[in-house]
C-alpha cells in the first residue's frame, strides 16, 4: 500500500469530487509507471452502500492500463474514515485501500480491489449486466465484530451479470444474528452469501484464501450456485466453536448457527483448510460437489456421495473445538495498526 518506489504520488483532500478529478487527470503513462493517490486525514461521507444508492465514485479507470491506481490514506490506515456507506460503481483497475468503512459495496468493478480496510457494518460485491466482473479482489477486509442485524455480513450477488475470478484473500468475517422477535417475514443471516439476486449466471472460478468466517444464524458460507470454488488455508466454523468467540447477542436470534457451509455448486476444492460444522449442500448444480480435498480438517464424517471428494478425502477430527490451534487470532485495532502501518 505504501511502496516508496512508486514514482507518481498525488496528495488530495478527503473529498470525493477531488479524488474523482484526480483520477480523471492522470495520464496512461503515469499509471503504467505506477501511481498512488494519497488522501489527507479526514472523514468522507457516502450516500449508502446499497444497490440503489448514489455512488461516490463511478465510471473511472481503464482496463488497458498495465497497472492499477491505488487510493490510500496519506497518513496510514485509520486516518480516513468513510461514514454513511459508500458504493463504488464501474471502477476499472483501481484499488481502494486502507480505510475504515461503516458499509461498502463494489458494483460492476473489474480488475479492481478493496483492500486492507476495516468494515463495521456490511460489505458487498455486485455484478453488472454491462460488464463481466472479473479479476476483482477483497484483500484483508476485516469485519471483526458480531452484530444484531437482520441481514448478511457480506453479500456477493451476480445482479444480472457475470462474476468470475474473484479472490477473497486474507479476510476475516464475524457473524450477524437477526433481530428477535422479528416482524414480517422471518429473516435469515449468512456471514457471506453468494446468490443470483437480480439474475445473471452462477459465479465461477472463486478463490477464498487465508480467510476466516464465523457462522451467522444460517451459515458461515452460503455458496449459492458457485461453479469452481477453491478454499485454501481457510477457516469456516459454526456451532459451539463459533459461539465460543461470538456468543449470541441480546436482542438477536439464537437459532441454528450449526452449518459452516450450505447452498449448491460444483467443482469445489479444499486445501489446508478447517471446516467445523455442517456442510449442507444440495445437488442442483452437481451430483458430486467436491473435486479435490487435500489436508483439510473437519469435525464430522461426511459419508454421502454428494460430499465424497472425487480425489482425496477430509481428515475427520471430531474433537475440534474452541481450543484448536487453527482458530485465527481476533484482529484487534492494535494488531491492524501493526500490520497495515505506513511505517
Amino acid at each position: 500500500m505504501y511502496d516508496e518506489k512508486i514514482p507518481n504520488k498525488i496528495n488530495v483532500d478527503a473529498n470525493w469530487d477531488e479524488i474523482k478529478k484526480t483520477i480523471e487527470s492522470v495520464t496512461d503513462a503515469m499509471v503504467n509507471e505506477g501511481i498512488i493517490i494519497l488522501i489527507k486525514p479526514g472523514e468522507l461521507k457516502g450516500n449508502g452502500a446499497g444497490g440503489g444508492s448514489k455512488s461516490v465514485l463511478k465510471n473511472l479507470g481503464n482496463l488497458n492500463w498495465k497497472k492499477r491506481i491505488t487510493i490510500a490514506p496519506q497518513e496510514g490506515y485509520g486516518t480516513v474514515t468513510v461514514k454513511n456507506g459508500a458504493r463504488f460503481l464501474n471502477l476499472y483497475k483501481i484499488a481502494i485501500t486502507g480505510f475504515i468503512f461503516d458499509s461498502v459495496s463494489l458494483q460492476g468493478c473489474s480488475h479492481s480491489a478493496l483492500a486492507w480496510s476495516k468494515v463495521t457494518g456490511w460489505t458487498a460485491l455486485y455484478g453488472s449486466p454491462d460488464i463481466v466482473t472479473e479479476n476483482t479482489e477483497l484483500v484483508e477486509i476485516v469485519m471483526p465484530d458480531s452484530k444484531v442485524q437482520s441481514g448478511d455480513t457480506s453479500d456477493i450477488y451476480t445482479a444480472g451479470g457475470v462474476i468470475t475470478k474473484l479472490v477473497i484473500d486474507g479476510c476475516y468475517f464475524a457473524p450477524n444474528f437477526f433481530k428477535y422477535p422479528f416482524t414480517g417475514d422471518k429473516p435469515h443471516t449468512d456471514t457471506m452469501q453468494f446468490a443470483q439476486v437480480g439474475g445473471g449466471g452462477e459465479p465461477f472460478d472463486i478463490l477464498i484464501r487465508d480467510t476466516a468466517m464465523f457462522a451467522s444464524n444460517n451459515t458461515a458460507l452460503q455458496t449459492g450456485g458457485i461453479t469452481g470454488l477453491t478454499l485454501e488455508n481457510s477457516y469456516l466454523v459454526a456451532g459451539s466453536t463459533s459461539l465460543s468467540r461470538y456468543p449470541h447477542l441480546p436482542g438477536g436470534s439464537t437459532e441454528a448457527t450449526t452449518n459452516a457451509m450450505n447452498g449448491s455448486g460444483g467443482n469445489f476444492t479444499a486445501k489446508n483448510s478447517v471446516i467445523i460444522g455442517g456442510i449442507a449442500m444440495n445437488d442442483k448444480i452437481s451430483k458430486k460437489i467436491w473435486d479435490k480435498v487435500e489436508n483439510t480438517l473437519v469435525n464430522r464424517n461426511y459419508t454421502s456421495d454428494l460430499l465424497t471428494p472425487k480425489e482425496g478425502k477430509f481428515t475427520v477430527k471430531q474433537d475440534l473445538n474452541e481450543n484448536n490451534s487453527n482458530m485465527p487470532p481476533y484482529p484487534t485495532d492494535d494488531y491492524l495498526n501493526t500490520i497495515w502501518s505506513k511505517k
